[in-house]
C-alpha cells in the first residue's frame, strides 16, 4: 500500500483532516459515522495504485473540526465536501461513500452533478419513515460520566453492539448483525474516535436519519454504483429502493472480495472518462500551513497551530504519556496569545527496538524560531521522560525547561508500575484506565494509592471525564508502551544535563527527596516549586488549562 499522509486543509468552511495516498485520477472517500477515515484504509490499500485516494474525516468527527450550523444536515456535510474539492483545486472527482458517507456522496451528486463521478456507495442508509423516527428517538441515549467509570464500559459496549445487532439497540434474532466482530484493538480504535467527539458526534450521526435517502436516490441524474455486501447489515435495506435505475447494484457475497469489486467499479468509472491524474504532492501543496503536522521522514512528531500566535519565545508542549497532542489544546489556546506554541504528537513516536528515541525526535522543533532565549519546553507527568533526549538532540537551541508533576519518586524507586491497560475484548481495560486517572489525582504517585500520599486535590467529575475522553485515544499505543517500559528501567533518563525546574500542585516529600537525589548526582534541577492554590471546588481541576496561569509565561 502507498504511504498514507495525514494533514489538515482549511476549506473556508471548516478545517478538515485528510488521509491521502497513491497517484492517479482523484477519488474522494467518505467514511461512515461516528468514526474516522481510518475505517477506509482497506479501500485506500486496494485502490491507491489506480487512484489518488483522498479520505477526510467528516466535519465534526475524529480530527476534523465541526461545522458552525445546528443541527447539522447531510446537505451541510455535502456542501463542506464540495468546498474541500474546490480548495484542493479539483473540478471533478470520483466520490466513494460508506454508510453516512454514502448519503453525503449522493447529496454531493445532487448539488453539483458535473463535479461528481459516480458516486460509489457502500451501504446506503435508507429507512421507512417509522424506522427513521424511532432511531432519532432511541439511537443516541445520553450516558453521562460516573465515578465508577461505567460510562466508558457503556461506550465500549455500545460500539461493539453494532457488530452484534443492527440496529445496535434492538435485540432479536432477526436483528443479528451480518458483519464479523472486530478484534479488541480495532474496537478500541473505534471507541477512542467516538470519545474524541463524544459530545458532538450524535448531531452529525443523526443527520443520516433525517435525510430523505429514497427521494435523493430517485432524483439522481446519473446512476450511482451501490456495492451491496452481504456482510453489511445495511444490505437488508436494498429492497426499499425498489430496483431504482439510478442505483446500480454490485453484489458481494459472503466471503467475497469487496475491495476487488470496488476496484472493478472504479475501473468502470475511469473508462467512462477519468479526471486528470494527480499525485499526493499535488494535494500536499494545498494543505493548511496554519494547522499542520510537523513531519520527519513521514513521521508525525508535533502539531503546529498558528492561530493567534504571539511573538514571544516559542514553546513546545509535551503531553503526559500516553496521550495525543490535542489533549493540551485548551492549555495551548491560552498560551498562543503570548507566543508560538507547538504540541508534541505521540501517536507516531519514533522508538528504537530497545526503547530508546532516535535523534529524529528533534525534528519536532524544526521551523520554530529560537531567538535569543531559545525554545522553552513544558512537559506534564510522564512526558518529562522525553525532555532528556530532546535536550541532547537540540542542545543550545533550548531555553527554559519546566516539568509539571514528573513521576520522579516512583521511577527512581522502581515503583512506577501502572496497571495493564492493553485493550481487552470485554472493554474492562477502560475501567483500569479510569481508575488510574482518578487515583493519580487523589494520590501521588497514583499507581499504588495504598502507598501514595493524599494530594488534597478537589475532584470534578466533569473535569476528570473530559480528561479521560481526551487521553483515551493514545492509550497503550505500542511504541509509547515500549518507550515507557525502557524508561522505567533507566532512571538516569531524568538526567537532562542543563538547568530545569519542577512544579507541583501539592507538597510532596518524596518529590523533594527525588530532586535532592538528582542534585547530589550533579543534575542542575530547581524546585519543586508550587503551582499555586487549587481551583475553587467545582472548577475543572483536571483541565490542563487550570495550570496555565502558574506555568511558563512571557
Amino acid at each position: 500500500m502507498a504511504q498514507i499522509e495525514q494533514y489538515w486543509v482549511d476549506t473556508g468552511v471548516t478545517s478538515v483532516h485528510l488521509r491521502v495516498a497513491g497517484a492517479g485520477p482523484p477519488l474522494l472517500l467518505l467514511p461512515q459515522s461516528p468514526t474516522s477515515a481510518r475505517t477506509l484504509e482497506p479501500q485506500i490499500a486496494a485502490l491507491s495504485d489506480i487512484a489518488l485516494c483522498i479520505a477526510p474525516d467528516l466535519p465534526g468527527l475524529a480530527d476534523s473540526d465541526p461545522l458552525e450550523v445546528t443541527p447539522v444536515e447531510i446537505a451541510d456535510l455535502a456542501a463542506a465536501m464540495l468546498a474541500l474539492l474546490a480548495r484542493l483545486g479539483l473540478d471533478r472527482a470520483a466520490v466513494y461513500g460508506s454508510h453516512t458517507g454514502g448519503l453525503v456522496a449522493t447529496e454531493m451528486a445532487l448539488q453539483a452533478p458535473a463535479r461528481v463521478l459516480g458516486p460509489i456507495i457502500e451501504g446506503y442508509p435508507v429507512y421507512t419513515e417509522e424506522e427513521a423516527a424511532q432511531r432519532l428517538v432511541t439511537y443516541f441515549p445520553h450516558h453521562g460520566y460516573s465515578w465508577d467509570g461505567a460510562h466508558l464500559l457503556w461506550l465500549w459496549w455500545r460500539y461493539r453492539e453494532q457488530f452484534l445487532h443492527w440496529p445496535w439497540n434492538t435485540k432479536h434474532p432477526a436483528t443479528r448483525a451480518s458483519c464479523p466482530v472486530p478484534d479488541a484493538a480495532a474496537l478500541h480504535a473505534g471507541v477512542t474516535e467516538i470519545a474524541r467527539r463524544h459530545v458532538g458526534y450524535p448531531s452529525v450521526y443523526a443527520a443520516a436519519f433525517r435525510y430523505p435517502a429514497l427521494d435523493a436516490a430517485r432524483r439522481l441524474t446519473a446512476p450511482a454504483h451501490m456495492v451491496v455486501a452481504e456482510s453489511d447489515s445495511l444490505s437488508r435495506k436494498v429492497g426499499l429502493l425498489g430496483g431504482l435505475e439510478t442505483m446500480r447494484s454490485w453484489p458481494v457475497p459472503l466471503g467475497g472480495d469487496q475491495q476487488a469489486v470496488e476496484r472493478d467499479v472504479l475501473a468502470h468509472l475511469w473508462r467512462a472518462g477519468a479526471p486528470e491524474a494527480l499525485t499526493s504532492a499535488d494535494i500536499r501543496a494545498r494543505a493548511s500551513q496554519r494547522r499542520r503536522y510537523i513531519l520527519k521522514d513521514g513521521v508525525r512528531l508535533a502539531i503546529d497551530d498558528g492561530r493567534g500566535a504571539g511573538s514571544g519565545r516559542p514553546l513546545l508542549l509535551i503531553p503526559p504519556l500516553p496521550a495525543r497532542g490535542f489533549l493540551l489544546d485548551r492549555f495551548a489556546e491560552g498560551l498562543r496569545r503570548q507566543r508560538p506554541v507547538r504540541c508534541l504528537e505521540l501517536l507516531d513516536l519514533p522508538v528504537d527496538a530497545d526503547g530508546t528515541l532516535p535523534a529524529a525526535l528533534a525534528g519536532a522543533l524544526e521551523g520554530l524560531p529560537a531567538g535569543a532565549g531559545g525554545i522553552d519546553l513544558l512537559a506534564l507527568g510522564h512526558g518529562g521522560l522525553l525532555v532528556a533526549p530532546l535536550a541532547q538532540a537540540v542542545g543550545d537551541r533550548l531555553g527554559r525547561i519546566q516539568l509539571i508533576e514528573p513521576p520522579l519518586p516512583a521511577i527512581l524507586s522502581g515503583t512506577d508500575t501502572p496497571p495493564d491497560e492493553t485493550p481487552t475484548a470485554d472493554g474492562t481495560h477502560l475501567l483500569r484506565f479510569w481508575d488510574r486517572l482518578r487515583m493519580e489525582g487523589l494520590f501521588h504517585p497514583g499507581w499504588h494509592p495504598e502507598a501514595g500520599q493524599p494530594t488534597g486535590r478537589p475532584e470534578s467529575l466533569d473535569g476528570l471525564g473530559d480528561w479521560a475522553m481526551a487521553a483515551l485515544p493514545a492509550l497503550q499505543t505500542p511504541q509509547i508502551g515500549r518507550f515507557l517500559a525502557a524508561a522505567r528501567a533507566r532512571p538516569e533518563g531524568w538526567r537532562i544535563g542543563r538547568p530545569w525546574e519542577i512544579r507541583s500542585r501539592w507538597p510532596d516529600a518524596a518529590l523533594d527527596a527525588a530532586a535532592d537525589r538528582l542534585r547530589a548526582m550533579g543534575e542542575p534541577v530547581a524546585g519543586p516549586a508550587p503551582l499555586g492554590p487549587w481551583p475553587a471546588p467545582g472548577a475543572p481541576a483536571d483541565d490542563p488549562a487550570a495550570l496555565m496561569p502558574r506555568t511558563l509565561r512571557l
